[in-house]
């Protein structure tokens, strides 16, 4: 089977109680600059009652169609809330799990197995990475002194983003999620794609 995960900020959750198919356009327009054109799909996030509405790269969904034919395609945010959900401990306290994928951070915050937060933001500075995890915070009233931050995805310890990181929030450290499918000899988790992996 051919998966195609498409990874961008062109999204919106929307609780599946106020979901419409109808109205798919609607849920995205006051947070994403959309073209006439545009085709507009969702996913839905299974257990949690959520559906993620996003806009997919249609050129690259025609390339995969013609080289494969039939495919299943899904939004990079679903995958990772999904396992991230699945995942997660049922601890009291809040945990941010940031994924770190190039240009790209998805801030998921989690608690009691609920999610709290989660939104992709665009970066390109250290200080582009530090703001948007600080004002996170800050709108969740979660101190960066106490709170667990988890890093993940394309970052290590020593890189600018950690390092940046480590200087303004006390608990934060390299999160390496497990999965099904990773063989024992396979390269390490926090060098294999966590979306890729959990999108199998």
């Amino acid at each position: 089977d051919v998966v195609v995960i498409h990874s961008n900020t062109l999204f919106s959750l929307v609780p599946k109680d106020l979901f419409n198919p109808e109205e798919l356009a609607n849920y995205l327009k006051f947070n994403v600059k959309m073209l006439a054109n545009d085709l507009v799909v969702y996913d839905e996030i299974p257990n949690y009652d959520l559906v993620n509405v996003y806009v997919p790269f249609v050129n690259l969904n025609n390339y995969i169609y013609e080289l494969f034919g039939e495919f299943e395609f899904k939004h990079h945010g679903t995958i990772l809330l999904d396992s991230l959900l699945n995942f997660h401990y049922k601890g009291k306290s809040p945990i941010c799990y940031v994924h770190v994928d190039g240009g790209q951070i998805d801030v998921t915050v989690l608690e009691n197995k609920n999610l709290l937060f989660y939104n992709s933001f665009t970066i390109s500075t250290k200080e582009d990475f530090i703001y948007y995890l600080l004002f996170t915070l800050e709108q969740l009233k979660l101190d960066p002194e106490t709170v667990k931050v988890r890093l993940f995805g394309t970052i290590e310890e020593g890189d600018d983003y950690y390092e940046i990181g480590y200087e303004y929030i006390q608990n934060i450290a390299i999160f390496e999620p497990e999965s099904d499918y990773q063989e024992q000899d396979e390269p390490d988790q926090n060098r294999v794609d966590f979306t890729v992996i959990n999108a199998l």
